[in-house]
Order: structure tokens, then sequence, then C-alpha cells
């Protein structure tokens, strides 16, 4: 009698260990069909984030205040996808638009966005915002940059934004971070993309006459010539600084090239870099691109040697 009981608790036992398996597989399949959907959901299709985007455009055109909080409505309750797409036409509009007074609300609105949005949007947020001139970072948007930690989250890029507005009041927070800077003989990986580099740009950019000297030397030290061409020019360029152009100036007039992609293809002029930090910030270049030919590089030579005195935008 007492064997028989077993074997009936045992099947009862078995019978709910077979029910707990198909409900966890169900449960799953459901969850797994929800998940989707959710993400079908929160997605839009080109098309469809497109034709929302010409409508925030025309939204702008005839119905913006230009005050920053406005802004707020077109992207609430948006998907990522779409908000990134609305988050570019502020970026476009703003730094195609001419005075600080219709710029200014944008850098401010997408500066206080970066602490509400994802960790993706947020850094797109921070590179976008580079773009812009001191002249539209107004009070309120200097105050969230000062909020800023300057954690991985936020930086290096936090820091950089800070030294085109040239805030005055993070000048100690700067000098600070380089004076704790320990003495090496060889920079570690990721010193480029690391918070002491990006101090030494802001305060360059702000006039500090010993870090642009530490950012030159850095530069003409650098034996990585990939690195220099691609990273390097352009952070000296940052700086806005004549001294740094003229450092500029020399390397447009390189005939260094780097690495060959294909044995049958000769690699990149180190100049064609040079080149295009010269069409972003000197006021007069001759040729506006973002990817300079052979040829074009020849023109911004003869340009640039004939020239005195930078004017930057």
């Amino acid at each position: 009698m007492r064997s028989v009981c077993q074997v009936g608790k045992h099947k009862v036992i078995l019978w709910i260990m077979a029910f707990l398996i198909v409900a966890a597989v169900l449960g799953c399949g459901c969850f797994l069909i929800y998940g989707n959907q959710q993400e079908k959901d929160s997605k839009m299709d080109y098309e469809a984030r497109q034709k929302e985007v010409k409508r925030v455009q025309e939204a702008l055109r005839q119905d913006w205040d230009g005050s920053p909080t406005a802004l707020q409505q077109y992207v609430k309750n948006k998907p990522e996808d779409l908000r990134r797409d609305i988050y570019a036409l502020f970026w476009r509009t703003g730094t195609s638009t001419e005075g600080a007074a219709k710029r200014a609300p944008i850098v401010e609105f997408m500066l206080k966005q970066i602490w509400e949005e994802t960790s993706l949007l947020r850094g797109q947020l921070l590179k976008w915002l580079q773009d812009f001139r001191k002249e539209d970072f107004n009070e309120g948007a200097i105050q969230v940059l000062l909020s800023l930690p300057w954690t991985p989250e936020f930086s290096p890029e936090a820091i950089r934004l800070i030294g085109i507005a040239e805030v005055n009041a993070a000048v100690p927070r700067l000098q600070a971070e380089i004076r704790n800077e320990p003495a090496r003989v060889h920079l570690p990986t990721g010193y480029y993309a690391g918070n002491v580099w990006s101090a030494l740009l802001a305060l360059a950019r702000m006039g500090d006459g010993k870090s642009l000297e530490r950012i030159i030397r850095q530069v003409q030290n650098e034996t990585d010539l990939v690195v220099r061409a691609t990273i390097l020019l352009w952070d000296l360029a940052y700086t806005r600084q004549p001294v740094a152009f003229d450092v500029l100036k020399r390397y447009l007039n390189s005939d260094k090239r780097l690495p060959a992609v294909k044995p049958t293809v000769p690699g990149q002029l180190e100049a064609c870099y040079a080149a295009v930090a010269f069409a972003k910030y000197v006021k007069g270049f001759p040729i506006q691109e973002t990817d300079f030919s052979e040829q074009q590089v020849v023109q911004a030579r003869e340009w640039v040697n004939v020239q005195t005195e930078w004017h930057f935008k």
C-alpha cells in the first residue's frame, strides 16, 4: 500500500514538473512574440520617418516661437529612431542658420535632452553640438554644461563642449584634470579619447598657451601617421588658434601618405586631412569639402601658402 501511494505521489510530481515546463516554454514564446511586437511598434520605417521629419521641418518654419521648450513637442513620446532623425534636423537647422538668436535655443534644448536620452542618442547629441559656436551657448546651455559629470557616459565630448562655449567657470576643473596626470614615457591606450587630452584641447581653445604647446608637441611627436592624420590634425584644428593652423599648414604641404589599402592603390595623402580642417574652420577657404582629392589639395596649398593670417568661422 505504501509503495502504491509513493508511486502515485511520484506521478503527481512528474505531472506538476511537466506542467511547469510547458508553461515556461509557452511563457517564453509569448514573451518573445510580445518583445518582437514591442520592438516593431517602437520603430518606424524610413518613409514614415522622413514624412514626419518633413512635417516637423515645416512646423519649425511656421509655428516655432523660438523657445527651447517648444521643441520638446516634436520628440516627446516618439520612437528612438525618429527622435534621432528629428535631432538631426535640429542640428542641420541650427548649423545652417545665421544668427545666434535662432541657433542658441536649439543648442540649449539639445543639451537639456542629453539628460533624458538613451546612451546612443546622448552620444550623438554630444557630437552634433560640437558643430556650434561659442555665441550659440546661452546662459541656460552653460548651466547644463557645468552640470554634466565627467564620466564615460558624458565625457570627453562634454569637456570639448566646455572649450567651444569657453566656460571660464570650468577652468579650475580643467586645470585640475591635467595637473593630476601622472608622468609617463608612453601614452596609454585611449589617451586621445580621454579626459586629460580633452581638457588640454579645451584649455588651448580658451587661449591657454601652455596647453597648446603640449598639444602641438604631441602632434609632432606622434609616430603613427594614421593616428596623426585622422585624429590629431582634427584636434589641432579644434583649438582655433593661429599657431595651431601654422602647424597645420606644414601638414597640408606634406607629401607623406597613409598606408596603402591595396598594393596597387597608393595611400591617401596626409595633406587631405589637413585640408578638411582648413575647410571647416578658416574663413575664405576656397574649397568646402569633407573628402579632398589630390588635385583639390594642390588648390588648397596655393591658397593657404599666400595667407599671412587666419580668420576663423
